[in-house]
């Protein structure tokens, strides 16, 4: 069971997820579920990651795949995401899909950051996104909570992207460890992955997120409270 988070911001793109893979007759261990495909040295030069859910395997031949896709068929100075959207769906094919999600990050030096998602052999633009199996509904609800009509900083959500997969830790059976997280700053244009240790302290600011949330549930719950009683 996997969970994976991604949004684009107002100066980049970022994605998260958990690092628990379970396999058959309940063995766990830990393993990174962020791919980084690289740089593909073209015009424009571009850079991409991915998250998935899954089979590792898959995503990772996808990933080598859509490494052909962007070296072969997205040159050119008028370069637009929908060129690379159309090439990666050709390539995703039932057999090689199978059961597999992904978020994929893509950018570059003169290119604006930007996401797809894909489910098996479908793919579409993405501005914030959830994937995995299980109970996420508490993840959809807090990725839904964050209005993305709102500007947020890539500061900011990378926060907020590891928080969401810290409470996924805590409350959907399946999921655990990290959060890994990857990000395209649009000033750089490359994949970059902060260190455990910046990943760690980002711990305060956690709580401060639970203790917003709190107070806002708690405004809410008092004046259903009152409406209840005619007041």
């Amino acid at each position: 069971m996997t969970i994976a988070i991604g949004m684009r911001c107002v100066d980049g793109v970022v994605i998260a997820a958990d690092r628990q893979i379970t396999k058959e007759g309940g063995l766990k261990y830990q393993e990174d579920k962020i791919l980084d495909g690289g740089t593909v040295v073209g015009n424009p030069t571009l850079n991409f990651a991915l998250a998935y859910c899954g089979s590792p395997d898959l995503a990772k031949n996808l990933l080598e795949r859509i490494g052909e896709v962007l070296l072969n068929g997205c040159g050119g100075i008028a370069f637009l995401p929908s060129a690379a959207e159309a090439g990666i769906r050709k390539i995703l094919t039932p057999k090689e899909t199978k059961g597999l999600e992904t978020l994929i990050i893509i950018g570059g030096p003169k290119v604006l950051p930007f996401m797809l998602r894909t489910r098996e052999t479908r793919i579409v633009s993405a501005q914030m996104e959830c994937i995995g199996v299980g109970d996420s509904s508490v993840i959809r609800y807090l990725v839904d909570l964050a209005d993305i009509r709102t500007p947020i900083s890539l500061e900011r959500c990378r926060i907020l992207c590891a928080y969401m997969i810290s409470v996924a830790n805590r409350y959907i059976d399946g999921c655990g460890f990290g959060p890994d997280l990857a990000f395209i700053d649009v000033r750089i244009g490359e994949v970059q992955r902060p260190e455990k240790e910046e990943i760690d302290s980002y711990a305060t600011e956690f709580a401060d997120l639970e203790r917003a949330l709190r107070n806002t549930i708690g405004i809410l719950w008092g004046r259903l409270r009152k409406l209840n009683r005619g007041e």
